[in-house]
This record gives C-alpha cells, sequence and structure tokens, in this order.
C-alpha cells in the first residue's frame, strides 16, 4: 500500500526531522509523489538512513527516500545497500 511521507506522525521528533531534512533537500511538499531512489517505479514511503542513524548521521548524504520492498531489501542486502548509497551519491550530485 502505497502512503505519504508522514509529517504528522507520531513518532520521535528526531525522525520527524530526519524526513523534513530529505523533503526539503529536494524540494518536495508533504502530499507529493516522491520516486523511490531505488527502483524509481513506486511511490518512496520510508527515509533511509545508508550508514546508520546516530548523532550527526540525518544529512542528505546518508538520507534516501525508498519504497518499502528497496528499504527492506537495503537492510538485508549490505551489496544492494552499498549499491544505493553509489546512486544516491550521484542523484544529489
Amino acid at each position: 500500500m502505497d502512503s505519504c511521507l508522514d509529517m504528522g506522525s507520531t513518532k520521535p521528533e528526531r525522525m520527524i526531522a530526519y524526513k523534513r531534512i530529505y523533503l526539503e533537500y529536494f524540494g518536495y511538499g508533504e502530499q507529493d509523489w516522491i520516486p523511490c531512489e531505488g527502483c524509481g517505479c513506486k511511490k518512496s514511503v520510508d527515509v533511509h538512513h545508508l550508514d546508520g542513524r546516530g548523532p550527526g548521521m540525518d544529512v542528505i548524504e546518508n538520507l534516501m527516500g525508498l519504497c518499502r520492498a528497496c528499504h527492506e531489501e537495503a537492510h538485508r542486502s549490505p551489496v544492494y545497500n552499498k549499491k544505493l548509497k553509489e546512486k544516491h551519491l550521484i542523484y544529489i550530485a
């Protein structure tokens, strides 16, 4: 089921902040259709931390919009996550 990035969720403020960073960098609004950076053919519903979470990690180089399937694969496969990171760094350049 496709859904927008939920900026009004009850999740912790830190999670909202990193979503806001991603949306603002690309100039997306809360209700915009945001393509998955992994497969490009589905709506992005998750913001993935390519190199993990923690202090100083909520930067655009570490944040990638993914559909649920690509997000789950990124967590399952370090090789796939590395390919996503390479793709993302080109995308934001």
